[in-house]
């Protein structure tokens, strides 16, 4: 998945994007066990879970890759706030579509299809 500062949320032009993007980045987490806490890290993908635009914001950042996947012959499955993404095919043919999918992953994280 790309990261929300690159999203293309094609809707949203000026000021609506600044208002997305500035509830959207520079968020941090980290995590306490007792009296411990972890350092803090960026949060670099996804929605601030439990908000009121967390629905509206997971189809927003989802809708182009719905209709990517649906264009290379995959198949998506979303629901809450889990996406999934497969396709089938023959026992002998797994590696096969492991390289496929493989190559689509990299295409959208910007690169260019693996090699096969």
């Amino acid at each position: 998945m790309l990261p929300l500062t690159e999203q293309p949320l094609s809707i949203l032009r000026g000021v609506c994007f600044d208002w997305f993007r500035s509830y959207l980045c520079g968020r941090t987490q980290y995590v306490r066990s007792t009296s411990t806490c972890s350092e803090p890290s960026e949060v670099q993908y996804g929605v601030p879970q439990g908000s009121v635009l967390g629905p509206i914001l997971f189809l927003l950042y989802t809708a182009d890759l719905l209709r990517l996947v649906g264009g290379h012959h995959l198949t998506s499955h979303a629901y809450a706030d889990d996406l999934q993404i497969y396709s089938e095919c023959r026992p002998a043919d797994v590696v096969c579509l492991q390289n496929s999918m493989s190559g689509r992953c990299s295409m959208l994280d910007g690169g260019q299809p693996a090699a096969a």
